[in-house]
């Protein structure tokens, strides 16, 4: 008797109430794509936020080192060129194509006390811009030295050096005048 009258005594819950547990358990296949759909739409704005500043940091980034290697070649330039007693007029190497300008700086402005030959040029194959020196009356070393890396031809035959004779009628100018043209980076 008491087992068979614990069984009767179990007491069901209405339908209502039993949906409603049912409804408590878990979420709908709706309910779960449309939260799915929110969070890719929320995940791809913020990774298309994170390219789109990585992309800008990287550029800015690849200006500011290509300014600063122009400005340093600039300033080297500057300095070799203005203690030079004779700059020779831009050339171009046969057969390679490469621009070049030499000048000679006197051994009292250089601190070994040697007469120096220092020489740029424009490597067309390599769009780089290198640098040797030597000491005057020896032969010229094959030591190029690297100083700017990317550079387009961008500005005709003697590219980027063009050398203004004194006294040019444009300028005015009593003294010649060397200018460099420089185009970097990306």
């Amino acid at each position: 008797m008491g087992v068979a009258a614990m069984s009767k005594s179990r007491t069901r819950l209405p339908a209502s109430e039993r949906r409603l547990t049912r409804r408590d358990e878990g979420f709908t296949v709706i309910e779960l794509m449309v939260a799915m759909a929110i969070f890719s739409i929320f995940l791809t704005v913020v990774l298309a936020s994170i390219i789109s500043i990585t992309k800008a940091s990287t550029k800015v980034q690849v200006t500011s080192q290509s300014s600063s290697a122009e400005l340093a070649v600039f300033q080297r330039i500057d300095r070799e060129i203005r203690y030079a007693d004779s700059v020779n007029f831009p050339g171009v190497g046969s057969p390679s194509g490469d621009t070049y300008i030499e000048f000679r700086t006197p051994a009292t402005s250089v601190s070994s006390g040697m007469t120096l030959c220092t020489q740029w040029r424009y490597d067309v194959a390599t769009r780089t811009l290198q640098n040797r020196f030597w000491n005057d009356g020896s032969a010229p070393t094959a030591n190029w030295q690297t100083d700017l890396t990317n550079m387009p031809n961008d500005g005709g035959a003697t590219y980027p050096f063009q050398l203004i004779p004194a006294t040019n009628a444009t300028s005015g100018s009593t003294m010649q005048e060397l200018q460099l043209i420089l185009d970097t980076g990306n």
